[in-house]
């Protein structure tokens, strides 16, 4: 399969999920062939160069490392989250207790 924009995504997925054999090659190593203009003469011309031992497949992580990637990021993420939320509630202990301490003087 040729990686050109994030199209080959799903199907990469879909086909590593069913343990089905796939490769994805880099589009700039095959460009340049002319009279190939149909998406079928593609996949041929493709097919032809795996099979030819020409093209070698492109690095994709697995889901694990992605995953382990990932991870730092949500942690951060959540991090955050968890601090604006503190400032939040303090706002908010601020807001009532201002207004318990207005009532009683009142």
């Amino acid at each position: 399969m040729e990686s050109t924009g994030s199209y080959w995504k799903p199907v990469y997925n879909i086909f590593e999920e069913e343990q089905i054999p796939i490769m994805v090659v880099n589009a700039q190593h095959i460009k340049g062939v002319p009279g190939r203009k149909t998406d079928v003469k593609d996949a041929e011309w493709i097919a032809d160069l795996v099979r030819h031992g020409l093209v070698k497949a492109s690095y994709i992580p697995n889901r694990d490392i992605i995953w382990f990637h990932i991870t730092p990021m949500v942690s951060d993420l959540l991090i955050g989250l968890c601090a604006i939320m503190m400032v939040i509630s303090v706002a908010l202990y601020i807001i009532q207790n201002t207004r318990t301490l207005k009532e009683e003087t009142v």
